[in-house]
């Protein structure tokens, strides 16, 4: 689902109930994760690798600032999720780049 869209960059949130993934379209058409929420794991939140971020939610895994990981690389560094919130992620990255190629054709 798009979030919304500004100068370059479009941001979407991928649901799947008890998994979420907030990721962004960049300029070059490279998904990238910002952060995702796993409710199911229990283990508190924290910025990628393991800086912890008291008053986030249980399950929260954040990137960045600096740089976010493109969904190639998020796959190698989490790959616990590659058959379920990836692939989630990389089905809606292709329906978002078709639905953009009919809208500019």
């Amino acid at each position: 689902m798009l979030l919304y869209e500004t100068m370059g960059h479009a941001t979407h949130r991928t649901d799947l109930g008890d998994k979420i993934a907030v990721w962004e379209v960049d300029a070059s058409g490279v998904p990238r994760i910002l952060f995702l929420h796993d409710h199911t794991t229990g283990r508190p939140a924290y910025r990628w690798p393991g800086t912890p971020l008291p008053g986030y939610p249980t399950g929260h895994i954040s990137f960045g600032p600096d740089t976010y990981p493109t969904l190639a690389t998020a796959i190698t560094l989490l790959p616990q999720y590659e058959t379920t919130l990836w692939e989630a992620v990389r089905a809606e990255h292709r329906a978002t780049d078709t639905s953009r190629d009919e809208r500019t054709s």
